[in-house]
C-alpha cells in the first residue's frame, strides 16, 4: 500500500506583512506544501526556529530586525539542513555571489510567478551537499 507523500514544510521570513499573508494563502492551497511557521523578522526568526521543523525557508534579504544575510550565516550553525530561498525585490547580480556564498539555495526576484515558486521549492527541498573535509598538513 502506497503511503501518501510527506508535505513539504515551509517557514516563510518578510517583514512585508502583506506578502507574507499572500504567501502564505497561496501555499496552503497546495497539498503538497504546508507553512509550519512565519515570522516578521530574522531575529524573531532564529529565536523560535528550535521549535519547529522546516524543510524550506522563504526568506526576504533586506529587514530591520535581522536581514536575511545575517539569518542565513546563523543558519549554517544551527540548521545545515534547511535548504532556504531568498526573495527580494533588491534582485541584482551584483547580490547572487553573496546570497549564494551566505548558504542560500536559490535567488529569486519578488516578482517571480505561483508556479515558479512552487518549482524552486520542489527543486531545492531534495538537494543535499556533500561537505568535503581536506586533510590537514603536519
Amino acid at each position: 500500500m502506497n503511503q501518501p507523500k510527506q508535505k513539504i514544510k515551509i517557514g516563510i521570513v518578510d517583514d512585508d506583512l502583506l506578502f507574507v499573508s499572500l504567501l502564505e494563502d497561496f501555499i496552503k492551497s497546495n497539498n503538497q506544501l504546508e507553512v509550519v511557521l512565519t515570522a516578521k523578522s530574522g531575529n524573531e526568526f532564529l529565536s523560535v526556529i528550535q521549535d519547529h521543523v522546516l524543510d524550506v525557508l522563504i526568506l526576504d534579504l533586506r529587514m530591520n530586525d535581522g536581514d536575511g544575510l545575517e539569518v542565513l550565516h546563523k543558519l549554517s550553525e544551527i540548521a545545515p539542513n534547511l535548504k532556504s530561498i531568498v526573495l527580494s525585490t533588491f534582485y541584482q547580480r551584483s547580490f547572487f555571489g553573496q546570497v549564494l556564498k551566505s548558504g542560500a539555495h536559490a535567488f529569486l526576484p519578488k516578482e517571480i510567478g505561483r508556479n515558479e515558486l512552487i518549482n524552486a521549492i520542489e527543486e531545492v527541498y531534495p538537494v543535499s551537499y556533500t561537505h568535503l573535509t581536506l586533510p590537514t598538513t603536519p
